[in-house]
């Protein structure tokens, strides 16, 4: 019993020691950010903005054509049921 004790606890002290190293490499992060000159940041926000709005661009683009993909089925089906009853 005492050997599976002593496993479990090694297991959380390694799970621990993870958490840790991950929250100093986020600080490290954190405070080299802190050390970007606002031209540098500026550099930063241009580059994430400009990836954005590329994703909104494809998103639209793709939406529009789903809808008109839909309309189209939609109109399809209205017009074969409709020839389908009469």
């Amino acid at each position: 019993m005492s050997v599976q004790a002593l496993r479990q606890l090694d297991l959380e002290i390694e799970e621990r020691r993870k958490i840790v190293e991950e929250l100093q490499k986020n600080a490290s992060l954190s405070k080299s950010m802190l050390n970007l000159g606002q031209e540098q940041v500026d550099a930063v926000m241009n580059i994430v903005n400009n990836a954005l709005n590329e994703d909104r661009k494809k998103t639209f683009r793709l939406n529009i054509i789903i809808s008109g993909a839909s309309f189209m089925l939609g109109a399809s089906l209205t017009i074969l049921v409709a020839l389908l009853v009469r």
